[in-house]
């Protein structure tokens, strides 16, 4: 005789789902299934808790940038509705990372505040969020002065941010 592979769970929410455990050895499967059912909540209850729990941290970081950004005498963002918060919450993160690397170079840290204040293109914060904290005095740097070429050419790009 087979045993079942799938099984059908009421989870702590309430809500009931059809779990396949066919990965799990069939004589643990029905401990699994109530296990999950006492300590879990469904798929979609478990999204939902993740999704409130990220807007929660990324608004507390937005926060936190919008503090930096008054401490530092920095400029808004240009970009779209959706490009802002994650430039802003980017140019924090990065900038401070940055700062706390360069700490004891005052004259190398008023170059980048200098420089950053110019990069008001959401898109160029994006671009580089992957910038390491000892890269951040030469990116920003040569990116100001790439920015200010590019104006002063009026160079045209596809892209408008």
């Amino acid at each position: 005789m087979a045993v079942a592979t799938k099984y059908k769970i009421k989870f702590t929410c309430g809500h009931s789902e059809v779990k396949d455990l066919a990965t799990t050895p069939a004589g643990k499967r029905a401990n699994k299934a109530t296990w999950m059912g006492k300590n879990l909540g469904c798929s979609k209850c478990f999204k939902a808790k993740g999704q409130e729990e990220l807007a929660k941290d990324n608004a507390e970081l937005l926060a936190e940038a919008e503090v930096f950004e008054e401490e530092h005498d920095l400029p808004e963002l240009e970009g779209s509705e959706k490009q802002i918060p994650w430039a802003t919450r980017v140019r924090y993160q990065t900038l401070a990372a940055g700062l706390e690397h360069l700490a004891g170079s005052e004259d190398q840290i008023d170059e980048v505040l200098k420089a950053a204040r110019t990069l008001t293109k959401s898109g160029w914060w994006i671009d580089y969020k992957d910038m390491d904290a000892d890269e951040v005095y030469e990116v920003v740097t040569t990116g100001a002065v790439t920015a200010r070429q590019k104006a002063a050419e009026n160079i045209e790009t596809e892209n408008p941010y």
